[in-house]
């Protein structure tokens, strides 16, 4: 799992520099170690380290850069959401709001409703008329009326011992 990293060392940063303050405390500049069976004086033994450390610095800035670069973008995201508002709008205003050639700005054309004709009114309700007659479906009106017929009341539920 990453975790974010707020402009603090990273875990093995701080392994590296406690690493070198030791070294540099402790072991004298004239003194040698063992080091994965060769012998290395303590200045090319801080140097190592330097070496080694340099690519989690590189990330530590670039990521500082990055963090830096988002918040300046953060702060013009109102001014730029409302200057792409006033340009499609100066767009849609000079072709029209039904001009095909608004796809081409990736903006889509208004596109007329319709208006229905009276047969083709007459014909969507035939088809919903015979619609709900295949599935026995009812209307507002036909439940309505089913519901104010006198009809047979359900038989008393047993009693539980």
């Amino acid at each position: 799992m990453l975790k974010k990293n707020n402009g603090h060392a990273s875990a093995e940063a701080k392994k590296f520099s406690a690493l070198k303050k030791g070294i540099q405390a402790v072991i004298p500049p004239t003194a040698s170690v063992v080091l994965n069976g060769t012998i290395v004086s303590q200045p090319d033994l801080l140097a190592q380290l330097n070496a080694q450390e340099a690519p989690i610095d590189l990330v530590t800035q670039k990521r500082g850069e990055l963090q830096s670069a988002i918040d300046a973008r953060r702060t013009t995201d109102l001014d730029r959401r409302r200057f792409l508002a006033a340009v499609r709008a100066a767009i849609v205003s000079f072709l029209g709001r039904a001009n095909p050639e608004l796809t081409q700005f990736g903006i889509n054309p208004v596109k007329d409703s319709g208006t229905m004709t009276s047969q083709e009114a007459q014909a969507r309700a035939q088809k919903a008329k015979e619609t709900r007659a295949k599935n026995g479906t009812l209307g507002k009106r036909q439940k309505k009326a089913l519901d104010q017929q006198p009809g047979t009341t359900p038989p008393p539920a047993p009693k539980s011992a």
